[in-house]
């Protein structure tokens, strides 16, 4: 039996988001792995700029609404005549759409939907599609598929997710201290608190569409010391709001720097001390993968997702959801402590680059597959 795969990859969002990231690592990884991948993605998407660097082939398919038949039907045409075995789906259009080309088009590829969050639908009712469509969901942690397990989704599996850490291992330095002047303008003596994360001033919750921003200016207040914040991820017109609100927690102007998303994150990273995500909710939280893989001690929150990376005191630090107080104390725990901050930093690397790397979640993905094409 020939075991190249022949898999279609469907990202249809922008990109920026770490599904998003993390469907373009699959395709690369998969393509290395000795597979055919195409990468459908949107136009003018993030995920075909990424695609098209790394030299995945792509299908542009653009879609409105969830309800897109048409595409549907002429994604099933496209997969058919491709000879396309495995149709890996990461949203919730995307899913859809897949799903309708199968039940309603005739498409014979395998249906995979990978869950990236945690399932907020309707328990058997809003799963219903998900049921009669997916061969299979994959969740990326545990908290999403307990999340699976309580909506009565019945075909379900654990994959991990994970990040590229080739992306760290040689860290363009001349970037990195061109960046150091261009944002930071001058020498700093203080510690760079760092936290990486999108934010939306008119989301589900005034402190940041459930990120935390506030808790952690809220934290800032506490320290024993004086710190820079560097925050990276919000669209170019959501930095001013975010400011604003730094600036009413007493954050000052000298002490925050806000950069808008970047395509390419990595240096940013080893800009920082310390990398902190105080997420009100997270299905893994990649951004603190990342932080880990640049060798940054990280702290989180203590919450599904997160604590299913951050072994606290062996790898990480957490902190109670929603307590600045206590992400003051982890701060400062790690501000002292030289030897700790260089323990973690060395653990946290040791753990991503062991378990939470893609080629650990390539192979697994492609063995599901192989497993989904043989049972027929």
């Amino acid at each position: 039996m020939d075991k190249s795969l022949r898999v279609m990859n469907l990202n249809l969002g922008d990109g920026r988001a770490g599904s998003g990231v993390f469907a373009t690592a699959l395709s690369k990884k998969l393509m290395q792995l000795g597979h055919s991948v195409i990468q459908g993605c949107s136009a003018s998407s993030f995920t075909l700029r990424a695609a098209e660097k790394e030299k995945i082939p792509t299908h542009l398919i653009n879609i409105q609404s969830l309800y897109e038949f048409e595409k549907a039907k002429q994604l099933a045409k496209f997969a058919n005549d491709h000879e396309i075995q495995v149709i890996n789906a990461h949203h919730s259009g995307e899913r859809y759409l897949a799903i309708f080309a199968k039940l309603l088009y005739k498409c014979k590829a395998k249906i995979v939907i990978t869950r990236h969050a945690v399932s907020g639908t309707v328990p058997f009712f809003g799963t219903m599609i998900y049921n009669l469509g997916a061969d299979m969901n994959i969740a990326v942690s545990d908290i999403v598929f307990q999340s699976l397990r309580r909506d009565f989704t019945f075909k379900k599996k654990i994959i991990y997710g994970g990040i590229d850490t080739d992306r760290f291992k040689t860290p363009d330095l001349n970037k990195i201290e061109r960046l150091k002047k261009e944002i930071f303008k001058k020498d700093l003596h203080w510690p760079i608190i760092g936290m990486v994360a999108d934010f939306d001033p008119e989301g589900k919750n005034t402190r940041g569409h459930g990120k935390g921003h506030s808790v952690l200016f809220d934290a800032i207040q506490y320290l024993r010391g004086k710190v820079s914040l560097l925050l990276i991820g919000p669209n170019s017109e959501n930095c001013e709001p975010l400011l604003r609100i730094a600036k009413t927690k007493g954050i000052g102007e000298d002490q925050i720097f806000i950069i808008p998303f970047q395509e390419d994150i990595v240096p940013y990273y080893f800009l920082m001390d310390i990398h902190v995500l105080p997420s009100y909710s997270e299905s893994l939280g990649l951004v603190t993968l990342e932080a880990m893989a640049a060798g940054v001690p990280c702290v989180g929150t203590n919450i599904g997702g997160i604590n299913e990376i951050i072994r606290h005191a062996k790898n990480g630090l957490l902190f109670s959801k929603g307590d600045s107080v206590d992400l003051s104390r982890q701060i400062n725990h790690l501000l002292d402590n030289t030897f700790l901050r260089k323990d973690l930093a060395k653990a946290g690397k040791d753990r991503v680059e062991q378990f939470f790397n893609m080629d650990r979640v390539g192979r697994e993905t492609a063995d599901l597959f192989h497993q989904l094409i043989e049972n027929g």
